[in-house]
């Protein structure tokens, strides 16, 4: 197992998902910005001027940055946008934008540069509607999880969420090559670190996943998804 998870690890490192608005040319000006691990891309009142594409890397966005009440609102990988709200007339951000993995690359696409690309490429205009409902389909389905579900159930289908949108199949389990801290767990489902605790020490007991060095090894999807309990 250790074998298969450090190659699949660098298989995460090396490969990088397909650039949205790639195809209409809108890089080839462009050169991405590295971002050290724990930097902040931006932090609530700093001026809205740029929407972000990662390129490589990982970058998480939330509320209240530093704060024990910080709350993580999503987990962007490579092919990712955030800081769309610029487009909508955000003057500040209200939420912040934080680099959590080494090696982070975004390209920072001004706002002017944007709004003149918008008004002569109609597939532009189509393409980030898409991109943006997409997202809001997701912050959706997550208040939902929020509002209807138990701690323990929240905790699973996050778990479950990262595992399908970053992770990987080995054999008849699934491999999650970089997994989160207790504490930003416990940000992502509004529940403390001891509750994260106390369920993911449940969940190794049942043999259902494997936690090592940051690494996550779900061994069974349909039991973990039986333990989803909806109010």
């Amino acid at each position: 197992m250790v074998t298969a998870s450090q190659s699949y690890l660098q298989r995460a490192k090396t490969e990088e998902a397909p650039l949205p608005l790639a195809d209409l040319g809108f890089f080839d000006q462009l050169n991405p910005v590295s971002y050290k691990k724990n930097q902040f891309v931006f932090l609530p009142g700093d001026p809205s001027r740029h929407l972000y594409v990662i390129k490589s890397g990982l970058v998480r966005t939330g509320l209240y940055p530093g704060e024990e009440r910080s709350i993580i609102t999503s987990i962007l990988k490579s092919g990712d946008i955030f800081g769309e709200k610029v487009i909508f007339g955000e003057e500040k951000r209200v939420e912040f934008a934080q680099v959590i993995d080494d090696e982070t690359e975004l390209y920072l696409i001004p706002l002017a540069d944007l709004q003149r690309k918008m008004s002569d490429t109609n597939n532009l205009c189509f393409s980030i509607t898409q991109i943006i409902g997409k997202k809001l389909l997701k912050t959706h389905r997550r208040l939902e999880t929020l509002v209807f579900n138990d701690a323990q159930s929240r905790i699973i289908q996050l778990l479950m969420e990262l595992v399908k949108e970053n992770g990987y199949r080995v054999g008849y389990e699934m491999f999650l090559p970089r997994f989160f801290t207790h504490k930003e767990i416990a940000q992502m489902t509004n529940t403390s670190r001891q509750t994260v605790t106390t369920v993911l020490n449940k969940l190794k007991s049942l043999n259902l996943i494997y936690i090592r060095k940051h690494q996550l090894l779900v061994r069974d999807m349909e039991s973990l998804e039986k333990l989803v309990v909806s109010e």
